[in-house]
């Protein structure tokens, strides 16, 4: 069962205001635990200072139903020829520590 919070907001991103609705914490019941967005942020965030040294990053695109997480690429990492490497030595290792109830890490290309 996926919960979404939903609040009202004129937050500034990347220097352009942003008016309008936004999820602030997408909440996905699985076998009984709990993970929400800002748990996986929180272990995104151990690994991209890595990610930003070379001029890239990952976002987190969606958490399915199942607890499948879908994350994008961004900046060089989106064109690196490492980047399916970096996504299962480094990115999948870090949400399996993080979050153990984890189901796929799947890397979404454009």
């Amino acid at each position: 069962m996926v919960t979404a919070l939903a609040g009202r907001c004129n937050k500034r991103k990347n220097g352009i205001k942003k008016a309008g609705y936004y999820v602030t914490k997408i909440i996905v019941y699985l076998q009984g635990k709990e993970m929400d967005t800002n748990v996986v942020e929180t272990a995104l965030n151990t690994v991209r200072p890595y990610l930003q040294k070379d001029g890239g990053d990952v976002e987190l695109v969606k958490i399915s139903d199942e607890g499948d997480i879908y994350l994008r690429f961004v900046g060089s990492c989106s064109t690196c020829n490492m980047s399916d490497m970096t996504m299962s030595a480094g990115i999948e290792q870090a949400l399996r520590n993080a979050i153990p109830a984890v189901g796929k890490i799947i890397s979404v290309k454009d």
